[in-house]
């Protein structure tokens, strides 16, 4: 008992860290990396780049463009993407997922019966 409580509270723990890791640490420092990268080897070098154009306004029209091109992607990969094959391979493959829609197959059933 002791032992199942511990392994349900480490996987549980390496779901929140892989969740925090994945979420809140790795992808704004990949967004301030690339965006640091970007600005100091090519926006600072560049001989026609204007003068107002400095790391703020830059990271501020790069944050703005990421957040629009990555919402419209994410956008077209739920509706028309992977995202509807992968929810049937993980309905496919999971027996409680299968359950829940026999369950909510058969409650439409009921319902379009008492319609009738």
């Amino acid at each position: 008992m002791i032992l199942r409580r511990t392994v349900d509270k480490l996987s549980e723990m390496q779901l929140y860290f892989r969740r925090g890791y994945g979420v809140y640490i790795s992808l704004p420092m990949s967004v301030l990396n690339f965006t640091l990268i970007s600005y100091n080897l090519l926006v600072k070098n560049l001989k026609w780049t204007p003068e107002w154009l400095n790391f703020t306004t830059y990271f501020i029209t790069v944050g703005i463009l990421g957040l629009v091109i990555t919402t419209v992607i994410g956008f077209l990969d739920y509706t028309r993407g992977m995202y509807q094959q992968e929810q049937r391979v993980i309905v496919k493959h999971s027996l409680s997922q299968q359950q829940i829609l026999r369950k909510l197959d058969e409650i439409e059933a009921k319902i379009d019966r008492k319609r009738r």
